[in-house]
């Protein structure tokens, strides 16, 4: 369904030429990540206003966020220490 739903989104972006044929796959693949995570972020919320938990459910997803940026700046800057 995600597939689907970025076929689309991406068929659309080179309808109106926005994007290059040859960039049709990276635009999918970033369309999928982005409707998958806007999918989670959305499911836990709902969850966390329908047991009446919104504000830790909130707080949850403040510090995954933080912990995931952090964790992926760490990963980059050992890579690019690597590759120097």
């Amino acid at each position: 369904m995600l597939r689907q739903f970025s076929e689309k989104c991406t068929l659309i972006l080179l309808k109106n030429g926005v994007i290059q044929d040859n960039q049709r796959g990276i635009y999918v693949y970033g369309f999928e990540l982005f409707w998958s995570t806007s999918l989670c972020i959305v499911s836990i919320l709902s969850l966390g206003a329908l047991f009446e938990h919104l504000n830790l459910a909130v707080i949850f997803l403040l510090f995954f966020i933080l912990f995931v940026w952090l964790l992926v700046d760490t990963m980059l800057s050992h890579m690019e220490h690597a590759l120097c």
